[in-house]
């Protein structure tokens, strides 16, 4: 199976049909294909690959201006250099297969299904799979390139078989892959098709270089044959990076066994900023910035970090979302875009949740002046959070029941919360249009928290109804602090 002449990538058509294209097919055809048809960790790794290719065979974009100039050339640009490196994208056989590193003993130690997420394997459970069999299951071809793919991007650390690569032995300690490091939250740019969804995600050269990062060539061009000859200008690089080769992985079709073993380790922020991730600034005790990636977090809508994730990248060590985003700022501003957020959240190398969120956008909400009113939007949220912890505190005062409160405040919380995520619409049209006030949004919060607060707080009973009264003061009643801005007095 060759991934540039058979179909292997599900995308989704104008008409809302699906179906499964090659690499050629969807870079002739990117103008009328609607979107990827894949799952969120299937979805951020095939884009990484498309945006590889793209500027691999471009050798750039070097500048906003070749930004704006490069989509007619992407298509033809692409398929002429899967054409020089047709033999690189055989999945199973030939001198150099497809993400395979040269002098890999085949030993098969492990199981094709250890490199699907969503399947039971060995002592790797999930809730809704029952038919993990000791011998493994065989897959598709077509869907073992997307199970590898997807495998080395996000691959947890931890202990894993080992194998002989050039006559040494294999680590049986693996590092996380670079899409897993600290379970970041991945940030893609959506157009209205697959090309311009391609095309707005690209980084150009100069981009990258004010970042400090080199651009380098993806890994297939040139398979290192030991972890030595992968050196920074490989592992450090935006090419070498975008499709990793974290494990060394040699499968087989028909085959449920594959080989599976440590492959390259990766640096980490901040020896290295991902382009597409959004970086916070979190300072030590001694005083010192630290950058970090913003986590995927279960039970956290990313629409409530969407004033982080829409910051304009900065240097190495700043803070700012996706470099890409640059890109929208030369663009008229009737532009509309989607913005699709995921990943995977980890807890070490146990795997807790895989997560995506999508949200259409003006390009206004890139302004600074839209962000701040939406930051100052979430500020109001958490604060009538912590109002409605108070005034459920002073309710259990009365019946002098002070740890009955956390419980009842969990409840209140996750009602709060969910009344907000049904209408974070009303957030981003307050903060992108310069007409509308933040008052439409005050009233949803001050409606989320009323709501919440009557639905945990009984008021039955003469004193259930006295005690309801005094919170219900204490939640309607502003701080003299507020806990999220630290300003002396409440706007909200």
């Amino acid at each position: 199976m060759n991934l540039c002449g058979d179909s292997w990538i599900p995308v989704l058509l104008p008409d809302g049909s699906r179906e499964k294209v090659s690499l050629n097919t969807l870079f002739a055809q990117a103008a009328r294909i609607r979107d990827l048809s894949a799952e969120p960790l299937h979805r951020i790794a095939l884009m990484r690959l498309l945006v590889c290719l793209t500027q691999a065979a471009l050798d750039g974009p070097a500048n906003a201006r070749g930004w704006k100039e490069c989509p007619q050339h992407i298509g033809p640009a692409v398929r002429s250099y899967l054409e020089k490196f047709r033999d690189r994208f055989e999945l199973f056989s030939g001198p150099s297969p497809f993400l395979r590193l040269p002098g890999v003993e085949h030993n098969r130690n492990s199981l094709v299904d250890k490199l699907d997420f969503d399947l039971s394997s060995g002592n790797n459970q999930t809730l809704y799979d029952r038919e993990a069999l000791a011998g493994g299951r065989v897959h598709p071809s077509d869907r073992m390139a997307l199970l590898m793919l997807a495998y080395q991007c996000f691959s947890p650390g931890g202990l894993i078989g080992t194998t002989d690569w050039n006559g040494i032995d294999t680590s049986r300690h693996s590092e996380q892959a670079p899409c897993s490091e600290g379970s970041p939250l991945h940030t893609l740019i959506q157009g209205s098709n697959l090309l311009e969804t391609i095309h707005y995600n690209l980084v150009p050269k100069d981009t990258l270089a004010s970042m400090g990062i080199s651009f380098g060539r993806p890994i297939w061009e040139d398979y290192p044959n030991s972890a030595d000859e992968a050196g920074p200008g490989l592992t450090c690089s935006y090419l070498g990076r975008l499709v990793p080769v974290s494990r060394l992985i040699v499968i087989e079709k028909n085959n449920p066994a594959c080989t599976l073993a440590a492959g390259i380790a990766y640096p980490k922020i901040p020896a290295y900023r991902d382009p597409h991730l959004t970086v916070w600034i979190k300072k030590d005790k001694a005083g010192k910035t630290v950058p970090l990636y913003l986590r995927c977090s279960p039970g956290r809508h990313s629409w409530r970090d969407l004033g982080s994730i829409l910051s304009l990248a900065q240097a190495l060590d700043g803070a700012g979302g996706s470099a890409a985003l640059q890109n929208l700022s030369s663009l008229g501003k009737s532009v509309r875009f989607s913005v699709w957020t995921g990943g995977l959240a980890l807890d070490q190398a146990k795997i807790l949740d895989v997560l995506e969120w999508s949200c259409a956008l003006r390009r206004e909400m890139l302004g600074e002046g839209s962000l701040g009113k939406y930051r100052k939007g979430i500020q109001d949220a958490d604060t009538w959070e912590w109002r409605l912890k108070r005034a459920i505190e002073q309710y259990c005062a009365h019946f002098k029941d002070a740890s009955g409160s956390s419980g009842k405040f969990l409840m209140a919380k996750i009602l709060y919360w969910a009344h907000l995520d049904r209408n974070y619409e009303n957030l981003i049209e307050c903060a992108s249009s310069i007409e509308m006030t933040m008052g439409s949004w005050r009233a949803v919060i001050r409606d989320a928290a009323d709501d919440a607060y009557c639905r945990v707080c009984a008021r039955q009973t003469p004193r259930q109804i006295q005690a309801f009264e005094a919170g219900r003061d204490a939640l309607r009643r502003p701080a003299r602090k507020s806990p999220a801005t630290g300003n002396d007095k409440e706007n909200v």
